[in-house]
């Protein structure tokens, strides 16, 4: 996020402030040339030489009123870069105390807090930032992140619809928000920010939240339409349980076909050593009047976990439909099950 931030500018500027000290012009130019050096250093992600420069910044310059508190926040930013929070917090909270109104510093200064687990010291810092720069992004990612892991949805929501105004609708925030109503087991409320990425970002990974979304919200035929939108030889394992299991729920039993059809052949993404998929193939089968692919796809589960006495249950129940009745007893007895008995 450090480097993130250099990128996009919200790193500290040098500062020439006409209110203090004016230093002579030869440490001016060393002082203002070691800062954008830094600068340049953490944007290249060269984060070791970028501390090793700060530190010396601080030693150079440390007790200068002008530049003292900008070298102090670029050890700050060096320290968050190469991963030790704890160290680069007294930097900042230097910086934030003779300059309290920069907001980028605040902004790092909840960065290093967010990274120790002082997350309402954290959210705090991130408000700060993005009331004193109306235009910064990233604070607001920042501060929803945070509500987001205190629960606040409500408040991690609007601080990421107030960046991605601010973006223009860059991708991060509703990356950021499905991933939260996922979390929180609200799949159905995360379909409208996946639907927006999907519109630029047709990648496998958003394709897998997409599909786990539209399951978890029961929208089957949408589930269907999806996974059709490739060949059926490049589903993946998960593209393929999910669609035999929205087929099954709308009632249908073509795929769990197309899935016994190809359970001997290699190469595909069929997720041969599963034995619930294999269970829900056999369960589709049998409700379609399938009966004795069904008896073929429920000894695949059983072969895989001979242990489970639902599969004997739901063998029992196609051998019952294909009119062999004592090997449906037999079935319902493997499985710890009594039979039912004629009166």
């Amino acid at each position: 996020m450090v480097l993130a931030l250099i990128a996009a500018g919200s790193v500290l500027g040098v500062v020439h402030s006409p209110a203090r000290a004016v230093p002579t012009p030869a440490v001016a130019r060393e002082a203002a040339g070691a800062l954008s050096g830094i600068d340049s250093l953490l944007a290249a992600g060269r984060s070791d030489s970028a501390l090793k420069a700060a530190l010396a910044a601080v030693r150079r310059w440390g007790s200068d009123p002008l530049y003292g508190w900008q070298a102090e926040g670029r050890a700050g930013a060096a320290l968050l870069a190469v991963g030790r929070p704890l160290e680069a917090l007294p930097h900042l909270e230097t910086a934030v105390g003779v300059q309290p109104a920069d907001g980028a510093l605040h902004h790092q200064l909840g960065l290093a807090l967010a990274a120790l687990g002082r997350n309402g010291r954290a959210l705090a810092e991130f408000e700060e930032a993005a009331r004193l720069d109306p235009a910064a992004v990233a604070p607001r990612l920042e501060a929803g992140r945070l509500r987001g892991s205190l629960g606040d949805i409500a408040g991690a929501k609007d601080a990421w619809a107030a960046a991605s105004t601010l973006c223009g609708g860059c991708p991060e925030p509703d990356r950021l928000l499905a991933g939260l109503l996922l979390a929180a087991g609200r799949p159905a409320d995360a379909l409208l920010p996946l639907g927006r990425l999907r519109a630029v970002d047709p990648g496998d990974d958003l394709r897998r939240n997409l599909l786990a979304a539209l399951a978890g919200a029961g929208r089957d035929s949408a589930v269907l339409q999806l996974v059709h939108e490739r060949e059926i030889g490049v589903w993946t394992p998960d593209e393929w349980r999910q669609a035999v299991q929205a087929e099954g729920r709308l009632g249908a039993w073509r795929l769990a076909q197309a899935a016994l059809q190809r359970a001997e052949v290699a190469g595909d993404g069929i997720p041969r050593d599963d034995d619930v998929f294999w269970a829900h193939v056999a369960a589709n089968l049998l409700a379609g009047g399938q009966a004795g692919p069904s008896l073929v796809a429920i000894d695949m589960a059983l072969k895989l976990r001979p242990d489970q006495g639902i599969y004997h249950h739901n063998r029992a129940a196609a051998l019952a439909a294909l009119g062999r009745p004592e090997e449906a007893r037999r079935a319902l007895e493997a499985g710890g099950l009594e039979p039912a008995m004629p009166k």
